[in-house]
């Protein structure tokens, strides 16, 4: 297996559809999944291509600033048309909302 499919495989929270990063944390999106999700967006962009973000909050129990903050430098980067959130409920959206965030990302309710 060469060095490029190899990467793709060990992502933990990043996967590739297309031109589309989609984030999914299981659980709290804190300061650790922020460093690691950061890393592999990078590698998303420079070497697999990719132009857009989606962030799927289904499986995301709670949001630190953290996380609140780099999610709004990648918003800046792509921009709104290239920026989807969905799957935003409970104390993600809450956080969310509190900064004014869910009207900025157009952010899709989940159930």
């Amino acid at each position: 297996m060469n060095h490029f499919f190899r990467r793709i495989l060990f992502m933990r929270y990043v996967t590739v559809n297309n031109d589309t990063a989609i984030i999914k944390v299981v659980g709290e999106y804190n300061l650790l999944a922020t460093n690691i999700i950061s890393g592999e967006i990078q590698e998303c962009f420079s070497r697999q291509g990719c132009s857009k973000v989606c962030v799927d909050f289904n499986e995301t129990d709670f949001i630190e600033s953290s996380a609140i903050r780099d999610l709004s430098v990648l918003f800046s980067r792509v921009g709104k048309e290239n920026f989807r959130v969905v799957n935003v409920r409970g104390d993600v959206y809450t956080a969310l909302s509190a900064c004014k965030l869910d009207e900025l990302w157009d952010c899709q309710p989940g159930m």
